[in-house]
């Protein structure tokens, strides 16, 4: 309360105050979808190439095989795990882009997610 009480009292203030509400409303209606797009796209291909980086990491370890065998399967299924919803975190955003927030919700519930 204070705050306003001394915007109003201080015009410049007030007057920064005013531009700093207009450039950020602008900024917020620009959403970088295509450099999240891009971003998310790496992230999946370094997670799909986490289990050959173990791999190669691990070919002069003394493991037991069964022990590779089991650390293949948990790495494989926890990459797949990730990769799924990165896609879906993905194609969220390129929805939300494309038809707005509310029609995007719509679509989302009623489970479609990409314009294909």
């Amino acid at each position: 309360m204070a705050a306003n009480e001394e915007n109003m009292e201080n015009p410049v203030v007030q007057k920064e105050d005013e531009n700093n509400v207009a450039r950020v409303s602008s900024e917020q209606n620009v959403f970088p979808v295509g450099k999240v797009s891009e971003e998310l796209d790496r992230v999946i291909i370094g997670i799909m190439r986490l289990p050959i980086e173990v791999e190669d990491e691990l070919t002069d370890a003394r493991i037991a095989e069964k022990y590779r065998n089991q650390l293949r399967k948990v790495l494989k299924n926890q990459v797949d795990w990730a990769s799924e919803r990165l896609e879906r975190l993905k194609a969220s955003a390129v929805g939300l882009k494309l038809c707005g927030h509310g029609n995007f919700q719509t679509l989302y519930d009623k489970g479609i997610e990409s314009a294909q």
